[in-house]
């Protein structure tokens, strides 16, 4: 006879919402320590990994809860850390070997809540936009003025650019952490959205114009 699986509810980093989940295993680790033999006071601790499956699109990730007798309620974990983001479908489109690994890995330390080095890859990544643009000869606002005088993104869209890329700086200069996920996501969303509108809606943009009929004459 088998045993029944529980179902809990949990974060979906596929579904980007709270969804129920199979637990699939759980593995339990305890212990104690006596930390004053005359007058009995023993600390004790423990952690539950749980395996859990989303019923919804099958993604698999682990809860970790730690239970501390010191502490005030359990400390909860999960891994990959839950997200607010996912990676478009048209990254593996871009032709730039180099811009494609470096999205891959900003989703990578976005995933495992690794936010300095998350914002100093949006840093990178419009680093490398400006390199296949318009070369790398100058400073971030040397080039971020060229890409406009150029007609490569607008005026308005270089202040976007500019505060993704003072964050970047800030991380990497200043230790800034962006503590608030918001801050993160509007970060990420601004480089997404220059690599987007300069690498991939040109050339779907072209097909599209195939497609569509001509207007009698």
């Amino acid at each position: 006879m088998t045993n029944e699986i529980k179902i809990t509810k949990s974060k979906c980093n596929q579904c980007l919402q709270e969804t129920k989940h199979d637990i699939q295993a759980v593995h339990i680790q305890k212990g104690s320590e006596e930390i004053d033999n005359s007058h009995g006071i023993v600390i004790d601790w423990s952690y539950t990994w749980e395996i859990l499956e989303c019923r919804g699109c099958e993604n698999v990730s682990v809860k970790m809860s730690h239970y501390f007798s010191e502490a005030d309620g359990i400390e909860v974990k999960y891994y990959p850390p839950t997200s607010s983001k996912r990676k478009p479908r048209w990254i593996d489109d871009l032709n730039d070997e180099i811009l494609k690994n470096l999205f891959n890995e900003l989703y990578i330390a976005h995933g495992a809540g690794a936010k300095y080095l998350t914002t100093t890859a949006c840093r990178t990544i419009i680093d490398q936009i400006m390199n296949l643009k318009i070369g790398n000869e100058g400073g971030f606002q040397q080039r971020l003025k060229r890409l406009v005088s150029e007609g490569e993104v607008s005026a308005a869209d270089s202040k976007l650019i500019d505060v993704a890329l003072e964050a970047g700086h800030a991380s990497a200069h200043r230790g800034w952490n962006p503590k608030e996920t918001i801050m993160m996501d509007t970060v990420i969303g601004i480089v997404e959205n220059l690599a987007e509108r300069l690498f991939i809606l040109p050339e779907l943009s072209d097909n599209l114009k195939k497609e569509i009929p001509k207007r009698e004459k």
